[in-house]
């Protein structure tokens, strides 16, 4: 008998804060969550297990970032329109980021007077903030659309295909079986290679570009910041196109 046991994390879900979300940019509702590491027997946990840190998702875009409950006056349990949830969770928020968002109302109006080095700055801020979100969707597999249409592929195609060669060419009907095996192995595969790639395509990407598209960055600037977090063995940097990202800028 094999028993499974180990360490695992444990999201425990504390409230709603008002903050700067640098993927929007701009101020928005973010769902705060403990994060604990708790042992696990069979993947069952029955404790918050021991604090390792703070989350916060932004309730537009779904970025995930890190949150320090120092930063806030409160928690409340419940979201609230912004100005009510700054005035609870956050209220000196536009006084602590007067400086950000007067450079983002530059970046809104005119993201050519930026200095050279700040607007690549900007552009490369939020590949790397998105990074660990690739990371831990990445660290499982995930079982998405296109891998259940792929396993249910191959369920029809065994189904199907060994019957019919048996009915009219019995004597290919071993090889008949065995391509179906080898087509039906290799199309599963293919879909467990290649999810990371289409999630990065449809999750990330877009988010990526409604970031990217007031600095109108170059397809030589993506390039640069693609190869640097190839370089730095990012998984980002490998899973991404510039094409894709490209193609997201020109329609929104």
């Amino acid at each position: 008998m094999i028993i499974v046991w180990g360490k695992k994390h444990v999201f425990s879900k504390l409230g709603y804060v008002a903050d700067f979300c640098p993927i929007c940019r701009k101020p928005r509702a973010f769902e705060v969550r403990r994060v604990g590491l708790a042992g696990h027997l069979y993947y069952i946990t029955v404790s918050q297990g021991d604090l390792i840190g703070y989350e916060r998702t932004c309730q537009k875009c779904k970025t995930i970032l890190n949150a320090d409950l120092s930063d806030y006056a409160s928690v409340p349990k419940k979201n609230e329109p912004m100005p009510a949830l700054v005035k609870t969770s956050n209220p000196h928020m536009f006084e602590v980021l007067k400086d950000r968002l007067a450079l983002e109302e530059i970046v809104r109006k005119s993201p050519e007077s930026l200095k050279d080095e700040v607007r690549f700055s900007l552009i490369k801020t939020p590949f790397y903030l998105l990074s660990p979100m690739v990371e831990r969707r990445l660290a499982k597999v995930t079982l998405d659309l296109e891998f259940c249409l792929a396993v249910g592929a191959s369920i029809v195609l065994f189904k199907t295909v060994p019957n019919l060669a048996e009915r009219y060419i019995p004597q290919y009907a071993d090889k008949a079986l065995l391509a179906t095996m080898v087509i039906s192995l290799l199309l599963v595969f293919w879909q467990i290679l290649t999810s990371g790639s289409r999630y990065v395509r449809k999750q990330i990407v877009p988010v990526l570009a409604i970031s990217l598209k007031p600095l109108r960055p170059k397809v030589s600037e993506l390039n640069v910041i693609v190869r640097e977090m190839k370089a730095q063995k990012h998984k980002l940097g490998r899973k991404i196109r510039v094409a894709d990202i490209q193609h997201y800028l020109k329609q929104n």
